[in-house]
């Protein structure tokens, strides 16, 4: 998958719109970052920033944050 970036540094070079950016979307990175995401999103709810994703198969089958306060629960 290619995913086009706003103008940024990144390494210490300025992507811009018209380059391909290659993202390993198997790799732990990658899937930590989506947990991290959902973190965010918990934060952002006033939640305990907690996040998780369930792989199978190299692939994310869920992901969810945090909705302890949100649900009463």
């Amino acid at each position: 998958m290619i995913w086009d970036l706003k103008p940024r540094e990144l390494n210490n070079s300025t992507l811009t719109m018209n380059e391909e950016v290659w993202i390993d979307l198997t790799s732990d990175s990658y899937f930590m970052g989506e947990a991290l995401r959902q973190a965010v999103q918990g934060y952002e709810s006033d939640e305990t920033p907690i996040g998780a994703v369930v792989i199978h198969e190299s692939k994310i089958i869920a992901r969810a944050f945090n909705q302890v306060e949100g649900l009463k629960d």
